[in-house]
């Protein structure tokens, strides 16, 4: 026999506040306070624990950061072109390693605002940036960017950032401030549920001292080829140590030669002497295919060198 006692719900008397215990009434009370608690938490949502801004760049007005980020890396991923399938293989068709500071955060953009005016307010920031001292570097939009679903998973390992192809953008920029050399990732995708997410990595390059060559071959930068054997020995070990942990990577060995004699000649001099630090490398690894060798001579004068010394130079691609 059921005993007619109060119920109580989520610390609501029900009889005592006037309803019935009907099934009825009981399951439209519950329907009402769980509404009343998810309105709650959409309002209560808040910036993930531990982030903070991007340097440079202003948040979208209301919108929170839901995934964070920062950390030293010393093979940052740079893509600067759309994602493709090659042999069953997701990857981009140029892309560069990095060495130094990741700042990675997601920001979730409040409901209802239109995801073009998201996107006007973040390129409006960048391009005030690269117009001072930087540039684009590379730009997509929609189904031109490649697989949504590989950005998100492959790519910055988010997976609230995929959603339907059409509804991208993609970008990277590198520019200058005080002296530290940056680049800028921007993702920008509406989801199917129409919920919009702003994307953004802002890395920090390593400063290279000029005697590491493998951090500075990481860093696509070139490096100049010591011409005292203990320090060339030193670099040469650096340099296969990076095209064997990076088999996708490629050098350019680049030598410049100066003098009274002709052009072709000076080419041929400048050929030769970069092909004599090709073999020497040829030596400590398999590098076929890897490594292509040019001589130009005096086409490609450098200020420093004032008196005209001969160098050769490391490019890698």
């Amino acid at each position: 026999m059921v005993k007619n006692e109060s119920m109580k719900l989520f610390g609501i008397n029900l009889k005592a506040s006037g309803c019935r215990t009907s099934g009825k009434t009981i399951s439209q009370a519950i329907a009402l306070l769980v509404l009343l608690s998810a309105n709650q938490a959409v309002v209560a949502i808040d910036d993930v624990a531990g982030s903070r801004e991007a340097d440079f760049l202003a948040r979208y007005p209301n919108s929170v950061i839901s995934h964070f980020s920062e950390r030293e890396t010393d093979d940052y991923t740079l893509y600067i072109s759309s994602l493709k399938k090659v042999n069953g293989v997701w990857r981009a068709e140029k892309q560069r390693s990095l060495v130094g500071d990741l700042l990675r955060l997601t920001y979730l953009i409040p409901s209802g605002h239109n995801v073009t005016l998201v996107s006007e307010f973040y390129q409006k920031q960048i391009d005030a940036l690269i117009a001072e001292n930087g540039e684009q570097l590379f730009h997509c939009e929609k189904r031109g960017c490649g697989s949504s679903n590989q950005w998100a998973n492959m790519v910055f390992e988010i997976k609230q950032l995929y959603g339907p192809d059409r509804n991208q953008l993609y970008r990277v920029d590198r520019f200058e401030k005080n002296g530290q050399e940056y680049y800028l990732v921007f993702y920008l995708i509406e989801r199917g549920n129409q919920r919009i997410y702003a994307h953004i990595d802002l890395f920090a390059l390593q400063q290279g001292n000029g005697s590491d060559a493998f951090v500075s071959l990481l860093q696509g930068n070139k490096v100049l080829v010591p011409a005292d054997e203990k320090n060339r020995d030193k670099l040469l070990e650096q340099v296969v140590s990076f095209l064997e942990k990076y088999p996708d990577r490629k050098l350019y060995i680049v030598g410049h030669s100066y003098g009274e004699q002709s052009v072709a000649a000076l080419q041929a001099q400048a050929k030769k002497s970069a092909e004599v630090l090709a073999g020497q490398l040829g030596t400590r690894a398999d590098l076929s295919g890897r490594v292509e060798v040019y001589g130009l001579g005096p086409l490609a004068p450098q200020s420093a060198i004032a008196s005209g010394r001969d160098r050769i130079e490391l490019i890698p691609y």
